[in-house]
């Protein structure tokens, strides 16, 4: 990404499908299971039952629903994933040089 790239538009998506609303939303466009906390009980009766008929109902509890995270968040945690990645790939590569 250039540097004059204006990030605040991907930004504002990713806050708003990280919602219940958004990914409720997102999840009715594309015919998926919704990821966000609260976001099935937004989801019309349809679609509730196509999700319901899925999967087992085992399998429904045990799905992980991500908590709605502001684009603060999403930024840091970008950050720290690129740095830990770095480092394991610097590890990686002395031990195969071992």
């Amino acid at each position: 990404m250039s540097a004059k790239a204006d990030t605040g538009l991907a930004q504002e998506w990713i806050a708003w499908v990280n919602t219940p609303r958004g990914s409720a939303h997102d999840a009715r466009a594309l015919g998926v299971s919704p990821c966000a906390i609260g976001a099935m009980d937004l989801m019309d009766a349809d679609m509730q039952g196509f999700i319901a008929r899925s999967y087992p109902p085992e399998a429904l509890l045990k799905l992980w629903r991500q908590p709605e995270q502001p684009v603060w968040f999403v930024k840091s945690r970008e950050g720290y994933a690129h740095a830990y990645r770095a480092v394991v790939g610097k590890l990686v590569w002395a031990r195969s040089q071992a």
